[in-house]
């Protein structure tokens, strides 16, 4: 398939940006021999699955129990479920299981754990679980200094016949929100300390556990220290995106990820280009706002990937369309007519991905093959 017979809006990815990436982190990692899980919500296709699992474990991270099942028919076994479980889930992860899958769930709640071990024994299943440990007040778990609750859990989990506690997991959510490489890094340290403590906490009662699990792509990236943790995790990286650009976590020539849009429209009075990609193309994350340099819903680039106009960008949007203005003066707009392909990099390549249907990979010889992913839960 040509680049100039794809139909806009669509998904585009640069398959020599992706793999350098990748190359780029999973490298570090084989370096220290530290296992390394990829989080795969972002992507959700089996062949970048097989790019950043090539010669490792096949093992990763999920958001939904859909890719759960999608990865685990395209033969990866080892799975954390990282959304909070609930007992009306397990009857799809039990299938798993009987296909010889395992899933691990992540629990931060007494309450859960019980109606999960009533649940499990119900459907005849034993369930692999990860407490998840909060390390920064960010979203879920429990706080390593709550040392009741964790060995309350821990104790239930452990003394079910249908439950298996087989380790520890957190996420440096606020690594996302830093003003500085410095700051990553000891959030990043942060996050490796919170974890280990909780897991000593557990060895001292005698309560024995495998995994010592945690990351996010900014601590993956910047941390300097892992000793004592058995993996790390990162998902976004793959793609990069504009947020974590501005975090320093790559630069803009490293983003993989970008859609492709014509120009519909012009508004000269109010110095304005109209494309046919807004909310549902795009995404409505705004989480560029809060940093230094807001991007609005995305950079605009030319249709073969070059020429990033960080004057121009994408400053709102509706369900289908899109609407481009310069930060600093006007437009040319001889230079943007009428029909005119443009790309635009996300903000966040997690929610730009997500309602795609493929990606359209720009591959080495500039052709471009069609990758499937999946969506839903």
């Amino acid at each position: 398939m040509s680049f100039s017979s794809l139909q806009t809006p669509c998904l585009i990815l640069d398959k020599l940006k992706l793999a350098n990436n990748i190359k780029k982190l999973t490298s570090k990692f084989r370096g220290i021999n530290l296992s390394f899980r990829p989080h795969l919500k972002t992507t959700k296709c089996a062949e970048i699955a097989d790019i950043v699992l090539d010669g490792a474990e096949k093992k990763i991270m999920v958001s939904t129990l859909r890719e759960a099942e999608f990865f685990s028919d395209h033969g990866i076994k080892d799975i954390i479920y990282s959304v909070g479980i609930v007992p009306d889930k397990l009857p799809r992860i039990a299938k798993l299981y009987h296909r010889g899958a395992i899933i691990h769930v992540v629990l931060d709640n007494l309450e859960t754990a019980r109606l999960l071990s009533d649940k499990a024994k119900e459907i005849n299943c034993t369930i692999s679980v990860l407490i998840e440990i909060d390390c920064d007040g960010s979203r879920a778990g429990l706080k390593p200094d709550n040392a009741l609750d964790i060995l309350n859990l821990a104790k239930i989990v452990q003394n079910s016949k249908h439950l298996k506690l087989n380790g520890l997991m957190t996420h440096a959510g606020s690594s996302y929100g830093a003003s500085s490489i410095e700051e990553i890094i000891q959030i990043a340290e942060n996050e490796r300390l919170s974890v280990l403590s909780t897991s000593q906490l557990l060895k001292k009662q005698g309560i024995e556990h495998r995994v010592i699990s945690a990351g996010s792509t900014p601590t993956a990236i910047f941390g300097t220290n892992f000793e004592g943790l058995t993996e790390v995790r990162a998902g976004v990286f793959m793609f990069n995106d504009l947020f974590q650009a501005n975090l320093g976590v790559c630069n803009y020539s490293d983003i993989a990820l970008s859609v492709l849009t014509t120009i519909v429209g012009h508004q000269q009075s109010k110095n304005r280009l109209i494309i046919d990609a807004g909310a549902l193309d795009l995404s409505k994350d705004r989480g560029t706002q809060f940093q230094e340099n807001d991007c609005g819903y995305g950079l605009i680039m030319d249709e073969a990937g070059h020429q990033i106009q960080t004057n121009m960008y994408v400053t709102s949007v509706s369900q289908e369309h899109g609407q481009i203005t310069t930060k600093t003066g006007a437009i040319d707009f001889n230079h943007f007519p009428i029909g005119k392909r443009i790309r635009i990099l996300p903000n966040h390549a997690c929610m730009t991905a997500a309602p795609y249907d493929q990606y359209n990979t720009i591959e080495s010889d500039g052709s471009i093959s069609q990758w499937k992913k999946i969506s839903g839960w």
